[in-house]
């Protein structure tokens, strides 16, 4: 995909599990990034919070479910964002928290069956 902004860098990250991401992000100034894409979707969020990312198929319930496990785990949701190619195909849910995001919510999140990955980004 072409880069229209000056400031742009691609990372592609291969987890233990094989599991790959393309991140691309924006250096904005001040220190500051904006992330714009995730593998060939585009997206736009910061990174300042402790974030999640979810991959999964866009399904009816897929959100409901996410944000059933968010408030039952107690998480404080600064922003709630959903991205995706087209309806039906793949999407990612990003999350942003002020608070922690544990790995036992990771993993439960992780279970549902349209859920394909689950991805975090503490600060």
């Amino acid at each position: 995909t072409s880069v229209s902004h000056p400031n742009t860098v691609d990372v592609v990250m291969t987890g233990a599990d094989g599991h790959t991401l393309l991140i691309r992000g924006e250096s904005i100034g001040g220190g500051r990034v904006r992330i714009r894409r995730l593998n060939n979707i585009r997206v736009d969020f910061t990174g300042e919070y402790s974030t999640m990312i979810i991959g999964h198929r866009d399904m009816t319930g897929t959100v409901a479910f996410i944000t059933k496990c968010l408030a039952e785990a107690g998480v404080n949701v600064a922003t709630l964002k959903l991205f995706r190619e087209d309806k039906g195909k793949n999407a990612f849910t990003v999350v942003e928290s002020d608070g922690f995001i544990s790995e036992d919510l990771k993993e439960k999140i992780l279970q549902y069956e349209t859920v394909n990955s689950v991805d975090l980004i503490e600060v």
